[in-house]
C-alpha cells in the first residue's frame, strides 16, 4: 500500500489505482458517480485529480467500518 503524506496536494488516477484502491478504472468512476468515492477536481484542460486529503478521509472512513 502506498502512503500518502500530509504534504501531498493532488493524486492522479494512476497514483490511486491499483496502489491505494485496488479496483478497475471503471469501478472507480462508478463510485465517483454514485457518491461512494470523492469527486475529482478539474485542474485545467483534460487534467483531473483528487485532493490527497479527500482520499485520506475516504480511506479512514472505510477503515472505521465494522466488518
Amino acid at each position: 500500500m502506498q502512503i500518502i503524506s500530509e504534504n501531498d496536494g493532488f493524486l492522479r488516477q494512476a497514483q490511486i489505482i491499483p496502489g491505494l484502491v485496488p479496483v478497475s478504472r471503471a469501478t472507480l468512476w462508478r463510485w465517483v458517480k454514485s457518491g461512494h468515492f470523492p469527486a475529482p477536481v478539474n485542474l485545467g484542460g483534460n487534467v483531473t485529480a483528487w485532493t490527497a486529503s479527500s482520499v485520506r478521509a475516504w480511506m479512514a472512513k472505510r477503515q472505521e467500518r465494522p466488518n
